[in-house]
């Protein structure tokens, strides 16, 4: 089905064109897009120009079983409008766009203002799913596309989604039913999520999240020839394991493109050992930052949705070899509160977390270590959810950025760059 912003009276053609003043800018909410029209001509005083700023959240599910779940929610739809006195004699027409801060508040009755008649645009989820927004009025989500899911012999599903905003030209000339209108072909404009200030994030400064693991050691070191009587003290567990449980705790916010510090502590996980604990050595360290994206459609207005979670690949990592000790503490059975600190940048081209109709975003730091005692050596990942913020309010720049272009056609394009 058309999207209800295409008339059927309208028509695209490449005379009429939108040239963007900054084409590779990352603009924030709040900013201003500004540009030119060619191909306008005001002369004849019958046609009226008018500019629009439209934002679509896009997706696509299909199951196994062929039962397509899809939605195409209408974020924004922000226009500014010319009249032919205001540009006589020039033939390039200047105009600028607010990108406003949060969706429609109401996106059900934009539509019908954009296209009346028509009752596409999914508006009506459910209000108990709190990892989407259920109604308008939330902050406006950043430009982003989720890789196209290939369906394959273990698992047939097939799914996508993008979220683009772009910016059009139509002319209108005549006026009611007699009303013919020309669009220019739409230009694309990258949207990140809204800005913050440093003083929107002072109060969580020093806020933290937990993440535990858990690894396994042997206290008794495996005998290069086995016995009867080990394999009977063995199955009995007359060597007791030694059970532990290492720690990370990660910023709850991060500003994206900024470092954060990552600590790693370790513990007994909670037992009546009766030995006391043995001093354990962190060999390494990988720390990786990885996406998942959520996205859900619908089978028809009146249908039930159908959501899907869809993990990305680590978006950048990082190794460090380390000397670092933990031990005991003086009654034997705790660690000292000795942590190990590695210092981890967020790429710039992650995408910040959000939250919208039908797509959200979600970040996770997952730290693989290396630990050594007992003669072992043993390896254990932890993970602990982390929230990406876009860059401090006024940071914005001009400059070309790593981040993929949005293209509708191609909805597979990946979300982000791997470092």
């Amino acid at each position: 089905m058309d999207s209800p912003i295409e008339s059927a009276a309208s028509v695209k053609i490449a005379d009429l064109d939108v040239t963007l003043d900054h084409p590779n800018r990352l603009f924030a909410p709040g900013d201003t897009i500004t540009g030119s029209v060619h191909g306008w001509d005001p002369s004849t005083g019958e046609s009226s120009l008018e500019i629009s700023l439209q934002g679509r959240s896009k997706t696509y599910i299909q199951p196994g079983n062929g039962v397509v779940n899809k939605d195409r929610s209408l974020l924004t739809y922000q226009t500014t409008r010319l009249e032919p006195s205001d540009h006589v004699g020039s033939s390039i027409a200047k105009f600028s766009l607010t990108v406003p801060l949060s969706v429609e508040e109401n996106p059900s009755d934009l539509a019908k203002k954009i296209n009346d008649g028509r009752s596409y645009w999914r508006h009506s989820w459910p209000k108990e799913d709190p990892a989407f927004e259920s109604s308008g009025g939330h902050r406006l989500p950043p430009s982003m596309s989720v890789p196209h899911r290939e369906p394959w012999r273990g698992d047939p599903m097939s799914a996508w989604g993008h979220i683009q905003y772009t910016v059009t030209a139509t002319v209108s000339q005549g006026e009611g039913d007699q009303t013919s209108k020309t669009e220019s072909y739409p230009e694309t404009v990258r949207i990140s999520g809204p800005p913050v200030t440093v003083e929107e994030l002072e109060p969580f400064k020093g806020v933290m999240r937990k993440g535990m693991g858990q690894l396994c050691m042997d206290r008794k070191k495996e005998p290069k020839k086995k016995t009867f009587s080990w394999y009977v003290r063995s199955a009995l567990k007359l060597y007791p394991l030694l059970w532990l449980a290492p720690t990370i705790k990660v910023p709850r916010y991060a500003v994206v493109g900024d470092d954060i510090k990552i600590s790693i502590q370790l513990q007994p996980s909670p037992a009546e050992y009766r030995f006391d604990l043995p001093p354990i050595s962190l060999h390494r360290v990988t720390a990786r930052i990885r996406d998942t994206a959520g996205i859900r459609g619908k089978r028809t207005p009146l249908g039930g949705t159908f959501e899907l979670e869809l993990p990305g690949g680590p978006s950048a990592s990082k190794t460090w070899t380390t000397k670092h000790l933990f031990n005991p503490a003086e009654d034997g059975r705790s660690y000292q509160n000795a942590p190990c600190q590695v210092t981890f940048q967020i790429p710039r081209s992650c995408i910040p977390t959000f939250k919208t109709y039908n797509l959200y975003m979600k970040w996770n730091v997952a730290v693989e270590l290396v630990l050594r005692g007992l003669d072992q050596e043993k390896m254990a990942e932890v993970e602990s959810e982390i929230d990406l913020v876009p860059r401090l309010r006024g940071i914005t720049t001009d400059e070309e950025l790593d981040e993929d272009v949005v293209d509708p056609e191609a909805p597979g394009v990946a979300h982000n760059a791997t470092l």
